[in-house]
Protein backbone atom coordinates (compact mmCIF):
# COMPACT_ATOMS: atom_id res chain seq x y z
CA UNK A 1 0.00 0.00 0.00
CA UNK A 2 2.75 2.13 1.16
CA UNK A 3 4.37 1.91 -2.78
CA UNK A 4 1.21 2.55 -4.39
CA UNK A 5 0.93 5.70 -2.18
CA UNK A 6 4.36 6.86 -3.60
CA UNK A 7 3.20 5.70 -6.78
CA UNK A 8 0.53 8.05 -7.36
CA UNK A 9 2.32 10.89 -5.54
CA UNK A 10 5.05 10.77 -7.77
CA UNK A 11 3.30 9.58 -10.93
CA UNK A 12 2.91 12.87 -11.86
CA UNK A 13 6.61 15.12 -12.44
CA UNK A 14 4.51 18.13 -12.53
CA UNK A 15 1.91 17.75 -10.00
CA UNK A 16 4.50 16.61 -7.63
CA UNK A 17 6.67 19.36 -7.60
CA UNK A 18 3.65 21.72 -7.41
CA UNK A 19 2.65 20.13 -4.36
CA UNK A 20 6.41 20.23 -2.96
CA UNK A 21 6.33 24.10 -3.63
CA UNK A 22 3.36 24.47 -2.29
CA UNK A 23 3.56 22.97 0.81
CA UNK A 24 7.04 24.86 1.42
CA UNK A 25 6.01 28.53 0.52
CA UNK A 26 2.82 27.86 2.96
CA UNK A 27 5.30 26.72 5.79
CA UNK A 28 7.54 29.66 5.12
CA UNK A 29 4.73 32.25 5.18
CA UNK A 30 3.20 30.85 8.56
CA UNK A 31 6.47 30.58 10.15
CA UNK A 32 7.07 34.43 8.80
CA UNK A 33 3.77 35.44 9.97
CA UNK A 34 3.98 33.59 13.40
CA UNK A 35 7.71 35.72 13.84
CA UNK A 36 6.37 39.09 13.22
CA UNK A 37 3.71 38.35 15.99
CA UNK A 38 6.34 37.08 18.57
CA UNK A 39 8.29 39.96 17.82
CA UNK A 40 5.59 42.42 18.19
CA UNK A 41 5.08 40.98 21.59
CA UNK A 42 8.85 41.46 22.62
CA UNK A 43 8.81 44.85 21.43
CA UNK A 44 5.81 45.51 23.63
CA UNK A 45 7.52 44.50 26.91
CA UNK A 46 11.11 45.87 25.36
CA UNK A 47 11.59 47.84 28.47
CA UNK A 48 10.88 44.93 31.13
CA UNK A 49 13.54 43.26 29.26
CA UNK A 50 15.75 45.98 29.45
CA UNK A 51 15.26 45.87 32.98
CA UNK A 52 16.33 42.11 34.09
CA UNK A 53 16.75 42.79 37.98
CA UNK A 54 14.00 44.24 38.83
CA UNK A 55 11.36 41.63 39.95
CA UNK A 56 8.01 43.75 40.61
CA UNK A 57 7.10 47.23 38.65
CA UNK A 58 4.75 49.39 40.39
CA UNK A 59 2.82 51.97 38.11
CA UNK A 60 -0.61 53.38 38.48
CA UNK A 61 -3.83 51.25 37.76
CA UNK A 62 -4.62 53.54 34.90
CA UNK A 63 -1.12 52.59 33.42
CA UNK A 64 -1.30 50.79 30.05
CA UNK A 65 2.34 50.30 28.87
CA UNK A 66 5.97 51.68 29.34
CA UNK A 67 5.00 54.50 27.03
CA UNK A 68 1.95 55.09 28.34
CA UNK A 69 1.44 55.50 32.01
CA UNK A 70 0.28 58.03 34.87
CA UNK A 71 2.96 59.60 36.51
CA UNK A 72 2.76 58.48 40.61
CA UNK A 73 3.45 60.81 43.55
CA UNK A 74 7.31 60.56 45.25
CA UNK A 75 6.01 59.26 48.10
CA UNK A 76 5.04 56.48 46.75
CA UNK A 77 8.62 55.37 46.75
CA UNK A 78 8.85 55.22 50.27
CA UNK A 79 5.20 53.63 50.61
CA UNK A 80 6.57 50.73 48.20
CA UNK A 81 9.72 50.52 50.04
CA UNK A 82 7.98 49.97 53.59
CA UNK A 83 6.02 47.04 52.54
CA UNK A 84 7.32 43.36 54.41
CA UNK A 85 9.34 41.42 52.18
CA UNK A 86 10.63 44.28 49.72
CA UNK A 87 14.28 44.30 49.34
CA UNK A 88 15.02 47.78 47.75
CA UNK A 89 13.27 49.83 45.56
CA UNK A 90 14.07 52.47 42.93
CA UNK A 91 12.62 55.27 40.88
CA UNK A 92 12.07 55.41 36.87
CA UNK A 93 10.89 58.18 35.00
CA UNK A 94 9.85 57.12 30.86
CA UNK A 95 8.97 60.63 29.10
CA UNK A 96 8.81 61.64 25.60
CA UNK A 97 11.16 64.63 24.46
CA UNK A 98 12.33 66.19 21.02
CA UNK A 99 16.23 66.35 20.95
CA UNK A 100 18.29 68.56 18.18
CA UNK A 101 21.30 67.47 16.82
CA UNK A 102 24.11 69.93 15.84
CA UNK A 103 23.46 69.86 12.21
CA UNK A 104 20.03 70.63 12.70
CA UNK A 105 18.53 67.53 12.65
CA UNK A 106 14.96 66.79 14.92
CA UNK A 107 14.07 63.90 16.34
CA UNK A 108 11.68 62.56 19.10
CA UNK A 109 13.05 61.02 21.40
CA UNK A 110 12.12 58.87 24.84
CA UNK A 111 14.36 60.02 28.26
CA UNK A 112 14.31 57.35 30.70
CA UNK A 113 15.53 58.55 33.70
CA UNK A 114 17.70 55.55 36.00
CA UNK A 115 18.57 55.63 39.69
CA UNK A 116 21.08 58.24 40.38
CA UNK A 117 23.01 55.98 42.71
CA UNK A 118 22.55 52.39 41.37
CA UNK A 119 21.78 53.11 37.74
CA UNK A 120 18.69 50.07 38.11
CA UNK A 121 17.30 50.73 34.60
CA UNK A 122 20.40 50.85 33.18
CA UNK A 123 20.73 48.09 30.25
CA UNK A 124 23.48 45.73 31.58
CA UNK A 125 25.34 45.40 28.08
CA UNK A 126 27.23 48.19 27.27
CA UNK A 127 28.35 49.06 23.49
CA UNK A 128 30.37 51.66 23.70
CA UNK A 129 31.82 53.69 27.25
CA UNK A 130 31.35 52.39 30.62
CA UNK A 131 28.53 52.55 32.90
CA UNK A 132 30.10 55.16 34.95
CA UNK A 133 30.74 57.73 32.61
CA UNK A 134 26.64 58.21 33.17
CA UNK A 135 27.55 59.95 36.67
CA UNK A 136 29.18 63.14 34.19
CA UNK A 137 27.60 66.16 34.13
CA UNK A 138 24.69 66.34 31.43
CA UNK A 139 25.75 62.86 30.17
CA UNK A 140 23.03 60.60 28.78
CA UNK A 141 23.24 56.75 26.49
CA UNK A 142 21.75 56.76 23.60
CA UNK A 143 20.67 53.25 22.44
CA UNK A 144 22.33 51.50 19.63
CA UNK A 145 19.66 51.51 16.83
CA UNK A 146 18.90 55.42 18.20
CA UNK A 147 22.88 56.02 17.36
CA UNK A 148 23.06 54.59 14.26
CA UNK A 149 19.70 56.73 13.12
CA UNK A 150 20.90 60.06 14.97
CA UNK A 151 24.31 59.68 13.89
CA UNK A 152 24.15 57.13 10.67
CA UNK A 153 27.68 58.31 9.39
CA UNK A 154 29.81 58.77 12.84
CA UNK A 155 31.08 55.33 13.78
CA UNK A 156 31.05 56.61 17.60
CA UNK A 157 28.53 59.13 18.77
CA UNK A 158 30.63 59.83 22.10
CA UNK A 159 31.03 63.04 23.00
CA UNK A 160 28.63 64.70 20.58
CA UNK A 161 26.44 67.66 22.01
CA UNK A 162 22.58 67.10 21.56
CA UNK A 163 20.10 70.44 22.50
CA UNK A 164 17.28 68.96 24.94
CA UNK A 165 14.14 70.47 25.52
CA UNK A 166 16.62 73.78 25.63
CA UNK A 167 19.12 71.84 27.82
CA UNK A 168 22.75 71.01 26.66
CA UNK A 169 23.06 66.75 26.75
CA UNK A 170 26.43 64.85 26.29
CA UNK A 171 25.80 61.39 24.61
CA UNK A 172 28.98 59.35 26.81
CA UNK A 173 27.90 56.18 25.36
CA UNK A 174 25.62 53.44 23.53
CA UNK A 175 23.62 50.73 25.27
CA UNK A 176 22.40 47.45 23.98
CA UNK A 177 18.68 47.70 24.55
CA UNK A 178 16.14 46.04 23.39
CA UNK A 179 13.90 48.51 20.64
CA UNK A 180 10.61 49.50 21.42
CA UNK A 181 7.05 49.27 19.95
CA UNK A 182 8.07 52.40 18.11
CA UNK A 183 11.04 51.83 17.41
CA UNK A 184 12.32 55.50 18.88
CA UNK A 185 15.13 56.96 19.85
CA UNK A 186 16.12 55.88 23.81
CA UNK A 187 18.31 58.34 25.85
CA UNK A 188 18.97 57.02 29.48
CA UNK A 189 20.21 59.36 31.68
CA UNK A 190 20.36 59.54 35.64
CA UNK A 191 16.61 60.40 37.42
CA UNK A 192 17.90 63.90 38.77
CA UNK A 193 18.58 64.93 35.21
CA UNK A 194 15.99 63.32 33.02
CA UNK A 195 13.29 65.77 35.75
CA UNK A 196 15.20 68.79 34.16
CA UNK A 197 15.56 67.33 30.58
CA UNK A 198 11.58 66.58 30.62
CA UNK A 199 9.82 69.20 32.86
CA UNK A 200 6.32 68.28 33.69
CA UNK A 201 3.26 68.22 36.37
CA UNK A 202 3.71 67.68 39.38
CA UNK A 203 3.81 63.48 39.75
CA UNK A 204 6.45 62.80 37.72
CA UNK A 205 7.99 59.27 38.18
CA UNK A 206 6.53 56.67 36.33
CA UNK A 207 7.12 53.58 37.87
CA UNK A 208 8.36 51.99 40.99
CA UNK A 209 11.38 49.11 40.32
CA UNK A 210 10.99 46.66 43.31
CA UNK A 211 13.57 43.63 44.34
CA UNK A 212 12.42 41.31 46.22
CA UNK A 213 14.04 39.79 49.49
CA UNK A 214 14.97 36.75 49.43
CA UNK A 215 12.53 33.73 49.74
CA UNK A 216 10.28 35.75 48.68
CA UNK A 217 8.15 35.31 45.19
CA UNK A 218 7.58 38.60 43.20
CA UNK A 219 3.66 37.15 43.07
CA UNK A 220 3.50 37.16 47.02
CA UNK A 221 5.25 40.46 46.98
CA UNK A 222 2.72 41.79 44.69
CA UNK A 223 -0.12 41.11 46.29
CA UNK A 224 1.28 42.95 49.57
CA UNK A 225 2.07 45.97 47.29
Amino acid sequence: MIWIAIRMLTGDTAKFFGLVFGVAFSTLLIAQQLTIFINLLERGAAQVHNVPSADVWVMDPSSRTAEVSVPLPSTDLFRVRGVEGVSWTVPLIIANAVVRTAEGKVEGVSVVGVDNETLIGLPRKMLTGAREDLFSPDAIFMDGVGARKLFPDAPDARGTRLELNDQRAIVRGTVDANPSFTSGVLLYTRYSNALNFVPGTRNRMSFVLVGAADGVAPTELTARI
